[in-house]
């Protein structure tokens, strides 16, 4: 059968078709703002949490966790035939991609694989807008001028998906065809479009299925992330509260320690007033005796005059007395009541202790 006109424009078309590199390629470079140093604290404390950036600046707290925000790179191979099969776009994506503080407030249950989960969630869209540009050819153009404006194109779509997401990123694409050898069937313009019309249903046939597998697998993943993120938490919880127990005891010993040495030091004072208050009396008693023996030495007709001069003194020696067992007791009280105020505080550090246990 004598083929059209079509027919052997397309045929010529795919057969001759030379793929030439450009040689005028775009320099400029994307800078997505990487930072190799990001590094994320998650803070915890009780059912308070929040997570922000490290500063330059930094005190780390008990409470406080370190995530490294690492960037990654990122290869996506994929075959996408066009025309009903008779040509396959080898798809090479390369992308460097690193996750924001947005991104993660926004998938904190995914912190620990954040890398992992951005791939998982975003492949299959990337994947939807090389399709979506590649399936927007429709002449054959691309076989005489090269594929190198399309690779930029979607390089820079890819690039915007996720910077969109909040994934800072930058993006590599390589397209590579290959082809079947030609059909040896009738071509027209309406086959051609009838067939482009059945790959795009199929594609987007095949590509619901696989967002449905991914986000069954997405949520899947979630669920054990959330577990053990919980596991880590209980035992985190855990050491805080072991942490605080031998806190709590450590202080609980020490005002033991510092109650028995108050304790002793009043038992020594104490005995030493008693001691001072016992000398003191000695001496006095000792004084006494000796001013006796002097006086009875005197003669009789100072006898009177001695008994009444130690009359006096005996009384002044008992008011002293009498003043310094006051004295005494006074400091006594003092004693007991600094004491019963040591005790008080004790009782009340205890309960403060147990109720923030």
């Amino acid at each position: 059968m004598r083929q059209n006109e079509d027919e052997i424009a397309i045929k010529e078309l795919f057969s001759g078709a030379v793929f030439q590199e450009e040689v005028d390629i775009d320099s400029t470079i994307w800078d997505a703002g990487f930072d190799v140093n990001r590094q994320l604290i998650f803070s915890k404390l009780g059912l308070y949490q929040k997570v922000f950036l490290r500063p330059e600046k930094y005190t780390k707290r008990f409470y406080h966790t370190t995530y490294p925000l690492l960037i990654e790179d990122w290869e996506i191979i994929e075959p996408i035939e066009l025309y009903d099969g008779f040509c396959t776009m080898n798809v090479i994506l390369e992308v460097r991609f690193q996750a924001t503080l947005i991104y993660v407030e926004k998938n904190l249950d995914y912190l620990l694989e954040i890398n992992q989960q951005i791939k998982s969630a975003y492949e299959t869209q990337l994947l939807n807008v090389v399709r979506h540009e590649l399936n927007a050819i429709k002449d054959g153009t691309w076989l005489k001028e090269g594929l190198s404006e399309v690779e930029k194109k979607i390089a820079l779509l890819v690039s915007e998906t996720l910077i969109l997401h909040h994934i800072q990123a930058q993006a590599l694409c390589t397209l590579k065809p290959s082809f079947k050898e030609f059909p040896q069937i009738e071509l027209t313009k309406e086959n051609i479009n009838i067939s482009l019309s059945k790959k795009e249903f199929e594609i987007e046939s095949k590509n619901k299925q696989e967002l449905y597998r991914q986000e069954v697998q997405a949520e899947n993943n979630k669920q054990q992330q959330k577990l053990r993120l919980l596991k880590q938490l209980d035992q985190d919880l855990e050491i805080e509260r072991r942490k605080l127990v031998l806190e709590a005891e450590h202080k609980r010993l020490i005002l033991i320690e510092k109650e028995g040495m108050q304790i002793e030091y009043f038992a020594v004072e104490e005995r030493l007033m008693e001691e001072k208050i016992a000398h003191e009396n000695r001496l006095k008693e000792i004084d006494l005796e000796a001013g006796f023996k002097k006086s009875y030495a005197q003669k009789e007709a100072k006898q009177k005059e001695f008994m009444a001069s130690l009359k006096q003194q005996h009384m002044m020696n008992e008011k002293q007395l009498q003043a310094d067992i006051s004295r005494y007791e006074s400091q006594q009280k003092g004693w007991l009541a600094a004491k019963e105020r040591v005790h008080i505080q004790k009782l009340a550090l205890m309960k403060k202790r147990e109720k923030s246990s």
